[in-house]
């Protein structure tokens, strides 16, 4: 199932044998799992950002997110199901969660307060400022509160991930996240 010496071939038989030999003993899962990220990573990076995020650097971490829930999951990978779909899928669905986790507070993340544009020296003074209130806002959050906003907003992990990492549900890593934008957005609207 080679190709020019080295790159695997693209055809569903190649995509069954790597969900096979990704099931299989650790060496040959290894081996299998670097074979479709070379050839899928690219496509699954262009498919986000184009159709989903319009965002390169989010759609390498969501995509980067699937490559790791594949390697999880690789186990109970069935050769007769198309994996090649299961991993469009998985970035599909990590791009619309990461899309609705982000949006609500895009005017509270310092990421997207980086693609402001200032006008002049006043303009860069008070970006800094607000900028500056916002990390210090952020860190007077209830400690859990501030764990689960940190966790979605900076590191970009969905709701159920955050749930894992912190032991809770996701409707209650939810609700720290609301009361966490709420918090902030009465804070920073008082400037």
């Amino acid at each position: 199932m080679q190709i020019d010496g080295n790159k695997p071939a693209l055809d569903d038989d190649a995509f069954a044998e790597w969900s096979r030999r990704l099931a299989g003993p650790r060496a040959d899962a290894h081996r299998a799992f670097k074979e479709v990220f070379d050839v899928m990573h690219v496509a699954l990076i262009s498919f986000s950002w184009r159709r989903y995020t319009k965002s390169q650097v989010m759609s390498q971490d969501i995509v980067q997110n699937a490559m790791l829930k594949l390697w999880e999951i690789r186990k109970t990978l069935d050769p007769k199901r198309s994996l090649k779909s299961l991993l469009y899928t998985m970035v599909r669905n990590l791009s619309l969660n990461a899309i609705r986790d982000r949006h609500p507070a895009q005017e509270l993340n310092p990421e997207f307060m980086e693609d402001r544009v200032t006008q002049g020296p006043d303009d860069e003074l008070d970006y800094r400022m607000r900028k500056q209130l916002l990390y210090q806002y952020i860190s007077e959050l209830p400690q859990r509160r501030q764990e689960a906003f940190t966790l979605s907003r900076f590191e970009g992990l969905t709701h159920e991930e955050i749930a894992g990492i912190m032991g809770l549900t996701a409707r209650t890593v939810n609700t720290h996240i609301t009361l966490a934008l709420r918090d902030l957005r009465a804070r920073m609207a008082s400037l």
